[in-house]
């Protein structure tokens, strides 16, 4: 008898899809990555193709088998996650009946402004504000727009969930993944009928909830003929990124803090209660852990800010870095870090694709304040990565007044973790002690298989999760740089209310 001692994971994001082996231990033995398109048929409109998500994850599964050389016949179980608040309408086969519109889009703003008048109800039970970027108001958008697709489809469902029913020919969903629609009740654990029915949606439209621990099916004979994996192998619900990025950075403990620095960034704060905001700054989720919560805090272009910066400003470096063998990312942070903290009165605001939390505001957008003859590129760099992480002090706050919560250290994972000179900012920034995981790129991936491995028993709780991720790099607080950052923090949410009337005008004027 073979023995069952790996799990295939996945992070199927919004750039690509990541497959990782992962040992019972959380030990990663390989791990291959595809990327994918993104499309924009209009202004603000973002669009993915779920062919190239299936695509990507079929190819990215034989690969991680083949040069792992670990047999089909030695997976415990699939463990996939991935983006969230996507939508995709789907026939009773699991066909797209159009591509999937992104996390990214704005489309929804219109929508978004109808469910204001119900957010508090709204909140109170789902946990979310009903935001431009949140699946209710995609539903809505579809219903108003195309309603010939909206009455025709079979289920409305998101990314994973389209991987899942690939996988399985199950239409099911995770508690995380769910609660993310801004359409389930977090304490029920259900989807709520006030809500559905306040948008006018059949709840048999959606797909069946699912604690993140279980057996969501098994992988089907056509599936594995597909992606080499063996049929009839334990298919795990497992959670969307958010929650597997906080399992993979060991954050599994009441009130245990994650940063993600990714294309989007987030800090993740686990509970064992229900915490809401009466401002509502911030979203809860249902966590991995079925006995716990999420609260959720994102900035929707953290690294992808700086990610603009490299491919619009940084083209220099880019050609640079091929030539030579080195990140692009690298060449930009030796410049930056030339340049004092506080970037000599520059200051960049990364709001480049509207923002969620702390504000709700679908119009704000990026800009660099304070640009005088003097600066540099190497001040606008370091000004980009001191404004996403005044964002995320911002976030944690707020977190930290309305949960009454006092956070001390904050696990890092995403490719922005490896950056030390960031990693330092953040701890000037935010007061708080940076702890980089050792698998800061793979901690989602990880994250998935350590939900598969407690769902099936090889753990007993998340707890125990918390000792098997390994700390790489602890960054502490400079106190001068903080006492210098703590003015312009001050500034920096100043902007925001000095020009927020602003943003909905350029807005208005060019959409």
């Amino acid at each position: 008898m073979v023995d069952k001692n790996y799990i295939i994971a996945y992070d199927v994001g919004t750039g690509g899809v990541k497959a990782a082996i992962v040992d019972l231990e959380g030990k990663v033995l390989a791990t291959t990555y595809r990327e994918f398109n993104l499309y924009y048929p209009r202004p603000g409109w973002v669009e993915q193709k779920p062919e190239e998500w299936w695509e990507g994850f079929v190819e990215t599964t034989k690969e991680v088998l083949k040069i792992s050389k670990i047999p089909p016949e030695s997976i415990l179980a699939v463990a996939p996650s991935g983006q969230m608040l996507n939508l995709l309408p789907v026939d009773k086969n699991g066909n797209p009946l159009r591509p999937a519109i992104s996390w990214l889009d704005v489309r929804t703003v219109k929508q978004a402004e109808w469910l204001e008048q119900y957010a508090k109800m709204i909140y109170n039970i789902t946990g979310g504000y009903p935001s431009a970027k949140d699946i209710i108001a995609r539903v809505l958008w579809l219903k108003e727009n195309e309603p010939q697709i909206f009455e025709k489809a079979y289920k409305l469902i998101d990314c994973k969930d389209f991987i899942d029913f690939k996988l399985t020919g199950n239409f099911v969903t995770d508690w995380n993944n769910a609660s993310m629609y801004v359409l389930f009740d977090i304490r029920k654990r259900e989807w709520s009928k006030e809500v559905c029915d306040l948008i006018g949606l059949p709840i048999e439209k959606l797909p069946e909830p699912h604690p993140s621990t279980d057996v969501i099916g098994e992988v089907t004979d056509k599936a594995a003929k597909e992606t080499g994996l063996k049929g009839g192998t334990p298919v795990i619900a497992t959670g969307g990124d958010i929650a597997s990025a906080a399992v993979g950075a060991g954050a599994t403990a009441h009130k245990s803090t994650h940063l993600s620095l990714g294309t989007a960034t987030w800090i993740g704060i686990l509970t064992k209660d229900v915490v809401l905001d009466p401002q509502m700054r911030f979203v809860l989720c249902c966590s991995s852990d079925p006995s716990k919560w999420l609260i959720w805090g994102e900035m929707e272009t953290g690294g992808g800010a700086f990610r603009w910066f490299r491919d619009t400003l940084g083209l220099e470096e880019k050609k640079e870095a091929v030539k030579i063998g080195i990140s692009a990312y690298d060449l930009l942070s030796n410049q930056a870090e030339k340049v004092p903290p506080g970037s000599d009165g520059l200051i960049f605001t990364p709001w480049m694709s509207g923002e969620r939390c702390p504000i709700n505001d679908a119009y704000v957008r990026g800009a660099f304040i304070g640009l005088k003859l003097g600066h540099t590129k190497a001040h606008m760099v370091r000004a980009v990565m001191e404004g996403v992480a005044f964002h995320i002090r911002w976030i944690i706050d707020v977190v930290e007044e309305a949960s009454g919560f006092k956070i001390e250290y904050i696990n890092a994972i995403g490719g922005g973790a490896q950056n030390k000179l960031w990693m330092q900012i953040f701890a000037d920034i935010t007061g708080k002690i940076m702890r980089v995981v050792e698998f800061p790129l793979e901690a989602g991936a990880v994250g998935a298989a350590f939900t598969a491995a407690v769902g099936l028993g090889v753990y007993k709780n998340f707890e125990e999760i918390e000792k098997l991720v390994p700390i790489k790099n602890e960054y502490t607080p400079i106190e001068e740089n903080a006492q210098k950052y703590e003015k312009i923090y001050e500034i920096f949410t100043d902007i925001y209310y000095s020009l927020k009337e602003t943003y909905k005008k350029i807005y208005t004027a060019f959409y």
